[in-house]
């Protein structure tokens, strides 16, 4: 259990370093910037909805490259113990289902919104 709290833990700190990163303050670009007369463009909804599930997105790939590398690792440590082997397994055919889920649910919503946005419905 203690293992998989720390890998858990591990992916959670790697998907919120990216977080962190949008977070920093501009500093003086905005200063210079209205000093060269551009203007700031107001935060567009359609953009930050894509830029919350590219996160979601890169979160998902995160998570499926850290169920598979751990699975790898107990496949490669089992020696010869079928329960083990037979875990591994399992996880790696739910990560591989998690993974054609999300994709899917992805290319729906990228379909539809693209549809309604277009207006070509």
């Amino acid at each position: 259990m203690k293992q998989w709290l720390f890998v858990f833990a591990l992916l959670i700190s790697f998907s919120i370093i990216p977080h962190s990163v949008f977070a920093v303050e501009l500093g003086g670009l905005n200063q210079t910037a209205a000093t060269a007369g551009i203007q700031n463009a107001p935060a567009n909804p359609k953009d930050v909805v894509a830029k919350i599930l590219a996160q979601g997105i890169s979160l998902v790939g995160i998570i499926f490259f850290g169920l598979i590398l751990w699975a790898g690792f107990l496949w490669m440590t089992a020696m010869g113990n079928e329960q083990q082997v037979d875990e591994a397994k399992n996880i790696i055919l739910a990560a591989v289902i998690g993974l054609i889920i999300v994709a899917a649910a992805y290319a729906i919503t990228k379909f539809v919104g693209g549809t309604l946005l277009n207006g070509n419905g």
